[in-house]
């Protein structure tokens, strides 16, 4: 602010300085102009005066070689008025030296005024030139500070932004704290309870060591039992084992027949699939030759509903508005390569979709889940699709 001021104070002041130079420059303009006129006047003068003077001297030598008393008489009126004729031009004369050396005097003091007009503005300047280098200084140090201070406020956010992240992770570590006090308090209670465990299996154990050797007693009996009845079962094993072989190779020869049919039946669904495809995508193609070629006039008596329901089962079958199929019959005039072009188009679309179905009942295929029901859904919807084709084909 006070750089602002200070600034705007010397533009006022040299713009004062410079009005002011102006005026003074205008009075001498004007000065010089009077002094000129009166130089003009003064040289007039003397040109006057020394005319007269010569009159003067002439009337004088006529008046020496002049004899008759009338005639020099006469010749003395005529000097009296010369003489005052010039003492008028003389007074003249020197009224107007004097008129122009008031106006030097004039002109040297709006000179030394002007002189020190410049001396002002051109300190003035000086001023401004020094303020202007002090408030380009100033600028750059306010640039310097600008920048430290954004750098500072980076510092500062990169600070919060670690505290923030010290904080959060502080958070974290008392809720493990908290967690790992209250696990403790867990482990510590259940140690009291297994120590009390302990203390009543070491009851139990006594307890069941006098089992044990009752029990060891009645082993030695079990033991002999056990002998025979070894003996027993590992007749029976050996019969199990036999008829186990037997069901191993007869469950083995079913899943290499399961596995054959199920072969045949992913070749059948590939096929079923493939022909789908191919049907569908000639019936498609057929239908856009037919929706591609330019109109043929009938006869007034044409079933507009059969045309209208056609129309409809296109735009099921393709995926357009009845405006869109329009457009496509009402086009005639176009160029092969238009039609081959949108053809061509439809084709890449139907066989993006014929991959896609593909992947679809191929991934039914993979699941662990049942897959029969939508598997069917998935092959009724691809002959639906047949149908509405093959019924589009024949309104045509």
């Amino acid at each position: 602010m006070i750089l602002k001021a200070s600034k705007e104070n010397a533009v006022k002041a040299q713009g004062e300085y410079k009005r002011q130079l102006e005026q003074l420059q205008g009075e001498i303009g004007i000065a010089n102009s009077r002094l000129h006129s009166q130089k003009l006047s003064s040289q007039k003068l003397a040109m006057e005066f020394e005319r007269v003077r010569s009159e003067r001297d002439a009337m004088e030598a006529q008046l020496e070689n002049s004899t008759s008393t009338s005639v020099q008489g006469h010749s003395e009126q005529d000097f009296q008025a010369a003489q005052a004729k010039v003492k008028a031009l003389t007074s003249e004369t020197s009224r107007q030296v004097t008129t122009i050396r008031n106006l030097k005097e004039d002109v040297c003091s709006l000179e030394e005024k002007l002189k020190k007009a410049n001396e002002r503005v051109s300190h003035v300047e000086r001023d401004l030139q020094q303020k202007r280098t002090l408030m380009d200084d100033m600028r750059l140090k306010m640039k310097l500070h600008q920048e430290n201070a954004q750098s500072d406020a980076d510092m500062l956010m990169d600070a919060e932004d670690k505290l923030k992240a010290i904080t959060e992770i502080n958070g974290r570590f008392k809720t493990q704290l908290d967690s790992f006090k209250q696990r403790i308090t867990a482990v510590t209670r259940e140690k009291y309870e297994n120590e009390e465990k302990v203390i009543k299996l070491s009851e139990e154990l006594d307890k069941k060591s006098k089992i044990i050797s009752e029990l060891q007693r009645k082993s030695s009996e079990l033991e002999r039992t056990l002998i025979a009845m070894e003996t027993t079962a590992q007749q029976q094993l050996h019969q199990l084992a036999n008829q186990s072989e037997e069901a191993i190779d007869t469950a083995q020869s079913r899943l290499v027949q399961a596995n054959h049919r199920l072969r045949e039946f992913n070749k059948f669904l590939k096929v079923l699939s493939h022909s789908l495809l191919n049907s569908t995508k000639q019936a498609r193609s057929l239908l856009e030759q037919h929706q591609l070629k330019p109109p043929v006039p009938v006869a007034p008596s044409f079933d507009t509903i059969s045309l209208k329901k056609a129309q409809n089962k296109a735009c099921d079958i393709l995926n357009l508005s009845l405006s869109d199929i329009d457009d496509m019959l009402s086009v005639s005039g176009e160029s092969t390569q238009k039609d081959t072009t949108l053809s061509d188009s439809y084709s890449l679309c139907d066989e993006k979709k014929g991959k896609k179905w593909s992947r679809k009942w191929e991934k039914l295929l993979q699941i662990n889940e049942e897959f029969s029901l939508p598997l069917a859904e998935l092959f009724m919807e691809k002959v639906d699709e047949r149908c509405k084709l093959a019924g589009a084909l024949q309104m045509i």
